[in-house]
């Protein structure tokens, strides 16, 4: 699908906005991620988290290492985005 930069654009600011205004929406989409993730990789060993609000031993055991491989695997994307991060903060 190949959008304008125009609908691009609504599409980011819309997406943008409701993460913004649905936080606790974003953080449950985010736990449903990293459980089935864990699920995917313990199967039957896996233990599910004693509070909902929160995630796992084994949820975060696997988001840690899947990050770790990720930045050292691509050191010049995190440090392009921690550059754009600083600059956009500069222009402010």
């Amino acid at each position: 699908m190949e959008l304008s930069t125009k609908a691009r654009t609504f599409r980011n600011e819309s997406a943008r906005a409701w993460r913004k205004n649905n936080p606790e929406n974003v953080q449950a989409i985010r736990r449903r991620y990293w459980e089935k993730k864990a699920r995917e990789h313990y199967g039957p060993k896996y233990k599910a988290p004693e509070n909902n609000s929160e995630l796992s031993a084994q949820a975060v055991e696997i988001r840690r290492a899947y990050y770790a491989t990720y930045r050292k695997n691509n050191p010049e994307i995190i440090e392009r985005s921690i550059n754009n991060f600083w600059e956009r903060k500069a222009t402010k």
